[in-house]
């Protein structure tokens, strides 16, 4: 019984992450064609207004960004709901004075992860922000390569791509470090 559950387990895993990965990816592709599309008939003030790095952030990252999110979403509230259900069917058939307990706890828990949660999206942004940042440097120095190499400018691209990652650097760990103290916290 044990082998079977292991196995029907493992089976169900498979199948729920390859379906929810190729939903995300088709979801992905929808989204940046879209995207790209409506990107095409926006006035020229749009393109004066914003680098092109913003602009390919958009479509690249963001489009990726937003989808992966809503998968990991989903796949945790199915996953970690149930699981939850579960143990808290549990806890009441062994003691169900003792589970009442978890009506009392699981508010500050919530108001806990949701202070997390914003305080993710707003980092999410600023990574968003500095990934456009990357690109747009990035962009211009190979689009304008001739131009850097006949003035001399590789050092200076060099380290404005430095300190543009560097900054996408400690946005991404910032992100990471508040993502790991949710859990710890939260337990």
């Amino acid at each position: 019984a044990l082998i079977g559950l292991y196995i029907a387990r493992g089976v169900g895993s498979f199948l729920g992450t390859y379906y929810l990965s190729l939903v995300s990816t088709r979801l992905v592709h929808d989204l940046r064609t879209a995207t790209f599309n409506h990107i095409m008939y926006l006035p020229t003030k749009f393109y004066d207004d914003n680098n092109s790095g913003h602009i390919i952030a958009r479509i690249i990252f963001n489009t990726g960004q937003v989808t992966g999110a809503a998968t990991d979403a989903l796949k945790t509230i199915a996953r970690e709901g149930l699981t939850v259900a579960a143990l808290i069917s549990y806890a009441f058939y062994l003691n169900w004075r003792l589970s009442l307990v978890f009506f009392v706890v699981a508010p500050i828990i919530g108001l806990m992860s949701g202070k997390v949660g914003k305080r993710l999206r707003k980092l999410s942004v600023k990574l968003q922000d500095s990934v456009a940042e990357v690109t747009q440097v990035c962009n211009e120095a190979i689009t304008g390569h001739r131009v850097v190499r006949s003035f001399g400018g590789e050092k200076y691209e060099m380290e404005r791509f430095r300190e543009v990652s560097e900054y996408n650097l400690g946005k991404s760990l910032k992100m990471v470090r508040i993502a790991a103290m949710n859990t710890p916290l939260t337990q």
